[in-house]
């Protein structure tokens, strides 16, 4: 009983101390009680004007200021890579686009001048390299591209896709090269990526 008592004791010291208690507890409350009717109420305001200015700002300048400052997730587009060999040698590789990092490449085109030519591109994807040959036909513009349904697979032919019909490759890291296969002659030898990067 008496231990029962000296806890009963303790309790009530504890919660009439002055910094501990429940007097040093009302002391606060009354203070932030007091303070929502003033300066915090204030305060709160302040921060509803400056929502209020950003809301309202994000149809002009905030918007653009936003992008600026995240323009290294955009692809920004580039001159297009181009290529015009002269006397191409048979079975030597002629870069088109040299390795490039953080890339997307919307279109690319390859021809020759001679006839009975044999061309074969080369994409060299993120450390995967895939190529493809073609039975050129001179002064043809051929297409190459990846094959929607067999990624590893690169296709090319002259058929001319539209925009939407053009699926764009992206890639850490590529780069197109072309070459002939055959020595029907002495033409030039052509390519044209268009692409962006970030």
């Amino acid at each position: 009983m008496g231990s029962l008592a000296c806890r009963a004791g303790e309790n009530k010291a504890l919660l009439q101390n002055a910094t501990y208690g429940l007097a040093a507890l009302k002391a606060l409350l009354d203070a932030i009680i007091a303070d929502t009717g003033t300066t915090l109420e204030g305060k709160l305001d302040i921060i509803k004007a400056l929502l209020d200015a950003i809301i309202a700002d994000t149809g002009t300048t905030l918007e653009g200021k936003l992008d600026i400052i995240r323009t290294e997730l955009t692809f920004q587009h580039q001159a297009a890579a181009q290529l015009t060999q002269t006397n191409p040698v048979q079975n030597t590789w002629y870069t088109i686009l040299d390795t490039t990092a953080n890339v997307r490449l919307y279109s690319l085109v390859v021809r020759v001048d001679t006839t009975n030519e044999t061309l074969e591109v080369r994409f060299t994807i993120d450390g995967l390299t895939i190529s493809q040959t073609v039975d050129a036909t001179a002064g043809t513009w051929y297409r190459p591209r990846i094959n929607v349904d067999a990624p590893t697979y690169l296709e090319i032919d002259a058929t001319y896709y539209l925009a939407h019909g053009y699926t764009f490759l992206e890639a850490r890291s590529l780069k197109i090269e072309v070459r002939k296969t055959t020595a029907a002659g002495t033409g030039t030898m052509y390519g044209r990526a268009s692409y962006a990067k970030r």
